[in-house]
């Protein structure tokens, strides 16, 4: 697990999903009804899938252990992952946004991984401004989204690690 202090009193860190939890499981089920409230945020989530077939796709480990749910010590903020291709992916729920959360999420993550790369749904504009502010690069415009690359420029934010 690693920690970061906030400079609002709060501490974030990302977490290692467990897909034999069932509250990391409730939570990620959770973040995808709140995605289908979104439709314009979407590239790949048209439907909500049934329960089974959730967790069976979550213990399939398609991200391998660099999927995460994004914490402080009271709440879940979010949802983050970088696929073997090195797409990153974050999601923060709605009563969370605009608290420098997906921000801290993506410098992390760029530090630590290089080339991430960005698929942006045409409809997403806050997250098309998002990628953009922090550092990303436009680099294709396919029918239904934008690709963004970012390369590793970002500074991280101060982390130390620790044991769960």
């Amino acid at each position: 697990m690693l920690t970061q202090a906030r400079p609002h009193h709060e501490r974030l860190w990302l977490a290692t999903v467990d897909p034999t939890s069932s509250s990391d499981l409730g939570f990620l089920y959770g973040t995808l009804i709140l995605r289908l409230e979104e439709p314009h945020t979407n590239i790949s989530h048209t439907e909500l899938p049934p329960w089974d077939k959730h967790v069976a796709f979550v213990a399939g480990r398609p991200y391998g252990l660099r999927h995460w749910i994004i914490q402080t010590p009271c709440f879940s903020k979010g949802v983050c992952y970088v696929s073997p291709q090195n797409e990153v992916g974050i999601y923060i729920i709605p009563q969370a946004r605009r608290e420098g959360i997906g921000t801290w999420t993506l410098a992390y993550l760029t530090a630590r991984h290089s080339n991430l790369v960005a698929n942006v749904a045409k409809t997403n504009l806050a997250s098309f401004c998002f990628f953009a502010r922090n550092g990303f690069v436009l680099e294709a415009e396919l029918p239904t989204q934008f690709v963004f690359k970012g390369y590793h420029h970002v500074t991280a934010p101060q982390l130390r690690s620790s044991k769960q």
